[in-house]
């Protein structure tokens, strides 16, 4: 199938518009993004802060009650028609 003159510089021109909002873009953020990363030091900051915030989140959260484990286990029979199968639960 052969395009016309009309279909072919409609398609040419969707392409051209894609590729140029994308180069647009791609522009836009390398001139916000900073290109120099974080020294040693600043690098080093930054993951104490999220070291330690992550202590204190996990800390936080709620402990099992005294009388229970944090791991159980659990085993059952589970009969069907053609026979017995055993179910495994595990909660952790």
């Amino acid at each position: 199938m052969r395009l016309s003159t009309g279909e072919w510089r409609t398609g040419g021109a969707k392409t051209f518009a894609v590729t140029s909002g994308l180069a647009i873009l791609l522009f836009a953020r390398g001139m916000i993004v900073n290109p120099s990363p974080p020294d040693a030091v600043e690098m080093r900051r930054l993951a104490d802060e999220h070291n330690q915030a992550l202590r204190r989140r996990l800390t936080d959260s709620a402990a099992p009650p005294s009388g229970e484990h944090a791991v159980s286990i659990g085993i059952a029979a589970d009969p069907g028609r053609r026979g017995v199968g055993l179910v495994l639960d595990g909660r952790f």
